[in-house]
């Protein structure tokens, strides 16, 4: 999506900085400015198994490791 790439609310956007998703970051910005799925009658029909996908992928990987809190 080219909404992605606009240096108005992503600047520096080849550069790859986490940072930009902290709360703090975010509440600076358009609510429209990040949308990897779309948004309305345009979404994406994927978005739930996408999503779902994720949450597997990293349940399964969480699983492989053990985990030390400190």
């Amino acid at each position: 999506m080219k909404i992605h790439m606009r240096p108005d609310p992503w600047p520096e956007t080849w550069q790859f900085d986490p940072d930009r998703f902290l709360p703090e970051q975010v509440e600076k910005r358009h609510w429209c400015a990040f949308l990897p799925f779309g948004h309305g009658s345009r979404i994406c029909i994927g978005t739930k198994m996408a999503m779902t996908m994720m949450k597997i992928t990293l349940c399964s990987l969480l699983r492989e490791y053990e985990m030390q809190i400190f």
